[in-house]
């Protein structure tokens, strides 16, 4: 996605746009997880790998996302959310 303006956008406006980029950015990743998880649970281990390759991602990104997302229940999740997934990553 390129963002194009037709003024020149403030300082304030570039860091919102900047931390819902990054919002949505771990959104993506504990959903990941959660659905990483769940696949395994419903299809077995071997599932990530075909499920990874079908959704256009690596396995070992997935079994990251899964590791974290088990860790972290989603009212830890909402506790801390202005903690970014690499912080809840780094202490898994």
């Amino acid at each position: 996605m390129v963002l194009e303006t037709e003024h020149k956008i403030s300082w304030e406006e570039y860091i919102s746009l900047g931390m819902e980029a990054r919002e949505q950015g771990d959104k993506s990743a504990w959903i990941l997880g959660d659905l990483a998880r769940n696949i395994t649970k419903d299809y077995g281990a071997d599932s990530l790998g075909k499920y990874a390759y079908a959704i256009g991602t690596v396995k070992k990104t997935l079994q990251n996302y899964r590791t974290v997302a088990a860790k972290f229940n989603p009212d830890i999740r909402n506790k801390y959310r202005k903690l970014s997934f690499s912080h809840f990553k780094a202490v898994t």
